[in-house]
């Protein structure tokens, strides 16, 4: 990967599982600038937070809804130094059922994340999205 900004970003969250969220949160507070914007579109609609807290809290509402393992396969489909574009490959786990479903398979969504990186290094957008096929909600 060239934007080693965002790979360690995506490298981060596997932090959550071996060495608890306070050392994901001081990880990836090092990584995002104090003007971040962090969007999210989802079938709930598109939320945009503002920041570094912004974006945790971000992250915590989106938790409240989907739920992934961290170890999620990464499909590239641009990488630059100022700009990455992903499709995560993965099952995602649904908190509140969809359609009656508590788990979307990886065949059954399309899952993107795209950043924009400063020139001096820090995230400045981030913009996570979801669409789960077929769904009704």
């Amino acid at each position: 990967m060239t934007n080693k900004i965002v790979e360690k970003y995506l490298n981060n969250f596997s932090l959550i599982n071996t060495q608890g969220m306070e050392a994901f949160v001081r990880e990836q507070s090092k990584l995002l600038s104090p003007g971040l914007v962090a969007t999210t579109t989802d079938y709930r609609g598109t939320l945009t937070e503002h920041g570094v807290k912004g974006f945790f809290h971000g992250l915590t509402e989106w938790s409240k809804y989907f739920q992934s393992n961290h170890q999620s396969c990464k499909e590239f489909l641009e990488d630059t130094p100022a700009r990455v574009s992903v499709r995560v490959l993965n099952r995602l786990g649904l908190v509140m059922p969809v359609n009656g479903r508590n788990v979307s398979e990886e065949d059954e969504h399309e899952w993107t994340e795209e950043f924009e990186v400063g020139l001096d290094g820090l995230i400045t957008k981030i913009h996570v999205a979801i669409h789960l096929k077929g769904s009704k909600a």
